[in-house]
């Protein structure tokens, strides 16, 4: 009588412990998967700026109602006019 092969479940464990074993066995994998995303982490850290500068902004009045309660100061950057159903509030720099 043949038995019957082990679950899913305890052949993804056996592989897991396999690999595991080969990459601690390794020193160049462990350093791949250690010092590799720091030093990168550190490099990106100074490289990555998520300060939004100077997006281009523009307000399209369909209505022709000039009532959005937007000053110059919200709009902030001039904008240049596209068509007569665009209305761009303007401001100063």
């Amino acid at each position: 009588m043949a038995t019957a092969p082990p679950s899913p479940r305890v052949q993804l464990a056996a592989v897991f412990r396999k690999e595991v074993r080969q990459t601690i066995r390794d020193r160049r994998i462990m350093f791949m998967l250690v010092v590799a995303p720091l030093i990168q982490t550190v490099i990106f850290g100074f490289a990555v700026d998520f300060d939004v500068d100077r997006v281009p902004t523009v307000v399209v009045d369909r209505d022709r109602v000039a009532a959005l309660g937007m000053t110059q100061q919200d709009v902030g950057e001039r904008q240049p006019d596209h068509g007569p159903d665009v209305g761009v509030q303007r401001g100063g720099m």
